[in-house]
């Protein structure tokens, strides 16, 4: 069952991975860096109050996510959830930060661990905050 079909089923409301795992998925919607047209990409979504925190992990491949590229190049996003959809800005998060983020993560999701072990590679966290 893929992600796109649950979340056309349910109007937007859940995806596969929000079903079946109980994780808090959410779908961002973002520019291309090359083509310019919009993607919708699924991704676990860390609550932070207002935010959300992404993972670029890959599943622990050694190569970071297209979605990765794609926010570096168009930070200005939506994010659907619960069937609502929002304008959201991504940026990256480095040092102290970083490591709060990280912490987050792991405690939603303990996976994260086993990614970045098998990823050998820094893996890149966004910070999704709304626009107003």
């Amino acid at each position: 069952m893929s992600d796109r079909f649950v979340f056309r089923l349910s109007g937007g409301r859940q995806t596969a991975v929000s079903l079946i795992a109980g994780l808090p998925s959410i779908v961002l919607t973002i520019k291309g860096a090359k083509s310019g047209e919009p993607h919708a990409v699924t991704l676990l979504g860390i609550p932070d109050k207002e935010r959300f925190i992404v993972i670029a992990s890959s599943f622990g491949q050694k190569h970071n996510p297209s979605w990765y590229y794609n926010l570096l190049s168009n930070p200005n996003i939506t994010v659907t959830l619960n069937g609502k959809t929002m304008p959201y800005r991504a940026r990256q998060v480095f040092d102290l930060e970083y490591q709060g983020c990280w912490d987050k993560a792991i405690r939603v999701y303990k996976g994260y661990e086993a990614y970045k072990q098998r990823a050998r590679r820094g893996i890149p966290i966004f910070i999704l905050e709304p626009q107003n």
